[in-house]
């Protein structure tokens, strides 16, 4: 269940790229991070058109008009990928969550910083849950100007 899980959230993540393409008639860099990602792991995504990097590169790269995909990953990864700027669109767990387990160990508040700052600036709506892909998945963009 976990390769299938892996699989079609990968295959989500390229479809919203290749959608992104088509509205903008641009070309955009797809860049992966994860850290147990084998050689054979990479070369597969690269067959996708998806440079894979070492962790914490892909960090480096993330700025306003970035789309992060980031399913069911860790607070601290969300914290690092938050940290110096707010993307357009991130893809990931729901913040309420964490919140629940920052009133239990109050050390986590900190990490919960980039996710007050995206709250404030982008609109969210709640995944659909497909046996466990999504289960607690956000979709955050960023607000037009008014």
């Amino acid at each position: 269940m976990t390769r299938k899980t892996a699989h079609i959230q990968t295959a989500v993540f390229c479809y919203l790229v290749e959608y992104f393409k088509a509205q903008t008639g641009e070309e955009i860099q797809s860049i992966i991070q994860e850290p147990m990602f084998t050689e054979t792991d990479k070369a597969f995504c690269a067959t996708l058109s998806l440079e894979a990097v070492d962790s914490p590169r892909a960090f480096s790269v993330i700025d306003e008009e970035t789309m992060v995909f980031a399913i069911h990953m860790e607070l601290s990864t969300y914290s690092q990928a938050l940290s110096a700027h707010v993307p357009a669109l991130l893809v990931g767990s729901d913040p309420e969550n964490w919140e629940t387990a920052a009133r239990v160990e109050p050390e986590i508040q900190a990490d919960l910083e980039g996710y007050g700052r995206i709250g404030q600036t982008h609109g969210k709506v709640v995944f659909p849950d497909l046996e466990m892909m999504f289960f607690s998945t956000v979709l955050y963009w960023r607000r037009g100007e008014s």
